[in-house]
């Protein structure tokens, strides 16, 4: 019997990489890491390498939509009874999700969040936005309240359930109560106005109707 071996060199062949199926956890600070704020709409400060989107949740479950990943965003509305927070004061917490452009999410067993005590100061004036307008007669505009404290230093989170409208004469309101309504003027010209009712408090708005 005849045996050959045949000789040679076996390559070092290091396997290709497989890449990352996922982004890093990320990180939140509310508010610079301060212990209280009065701002229902607090300013985040956010990181995660490659992220592209990010979304915010106050329950870790219910989320926002997704939004351009920034290191700065400060529209996340802390007391709204949404994306898993609750009304008022108290302590919230943010929870943060990160994506990047491929679709890979930052780990949902392992999110980035942060904690504060959110301290909602009294309510004490109602704003309409248009304060006064001009208007044809059963033309439809938008009208909408906001809460703010004494020194309009902060808005106040309204519920709008509990919001009133009430115009005059023969014009309209749609919804009654909301925190914005459709305001439909009166068929004829004139001086009218449009009041609303929260907490105790009234605002009005003028409209002037002309031909």
């Amino acid at each position: 019997m005849i045996l050959l071996l045949v000789t040679g060199c076996t390559p070092n062949v290091t396997p290709p990489s497989v890449p990352d199926s996922g982004l890093s956890k990320g990180s939140i600070v509310i508010l610079g890491g301060m212990d209280t704020v009065q701002d229902f709409t607090p300013a985040l400060t956010l990181q995660c390498e490659d992220a592209a989107y990010m979304r915010f949740s106050g329950n870790g479950t219910e989320w926002t939509s997704w939004f351009i990943y920034n290191t700065n965003y400060n529209d996340f509305n802390i007391s709204e009874d949404a994306n898993g927070m609750t009304f008022g004061s108290g302590i919230k917490t943010i929870y943060v999700q990160f994506k990047d452009s491929e679709g890979n999410l930052s780990p949902s067993d392992d999110l980035a969040y942060d904690t504060i005590v959110y301290n909602m100061p009294e309510l004490s004036l109602l704003e309409i936005d248009p304060a006064s307008t001009v208007m044809s007669p059963k033309e439809k505009k938008t009208f909408s309240v906001s809460g703010w404290s004494s020194s309009k230093e902060y808005e106040i989170p309204l519920i709008g359930g509990n919001v009133a409208w009430e115009p005059c004469c023969d014009a309209k309101v749609d919804p009654v109560h909301s925190l914005i309504t459709t305001y439909t003027s009166p068929s004829n010209a004139g001086t009218f106005h449009v009041n609303v009712y929260y907490g105790g408090k009234q605002k009005t708005a003028m409209i002037y109707v002309t031909d």
